[in-house]
């Protein structure tokens, strides 16, 4: 097998700007996408990837960040179309979430 894997964290979302913790899905599938930073980064990393043209599906969390992220990607690789999946969610940090970041230190 000579596959290639490329694997992508989402650009700078609005929640990683405001340093806050979006793990629950019921906001984070819906608000906090990138910012314009986070879009332009992924522009930048996705052009620095070797055989880009041979991607041929790519898979994402069903948040909006990363959904954001995804078809950023998918624009630029001609891809048709993205899967999104729930088990690529991050861990949901209950009481903590919409606190600040710094919370993550306490968890």
């Amino acid at each position: 097998m000579n596959n290639n894997y490329y694997i992508m964290r989402h650009g700078e979302s609005v929640a990683n700007k405001e340093k806050k913790i979006i793990s629950n899905p019921d906001i984070g599938t819906v608000q906090y996408g990138l910012t314009e930073n986070g879009k332009s980064a992924v522009l930048d990393a996705f052009s620095s990837f070797d055989k880009k043209d041979l991607i041929s599906r790519i898979i994402s969390s069903d948040f909006l960040r990363a959904m954001e992220t995804a078809e950023l990607v998918l624009k630029e690789s001609g891809i048709n179309t993205i899967e999104k999946t729930i088990l690529l969610r991050e861990r949901f940090f209950g009481n903590y979430d919409s606190c600040d970041d710094e919370c993550y230190n306490i968890v």
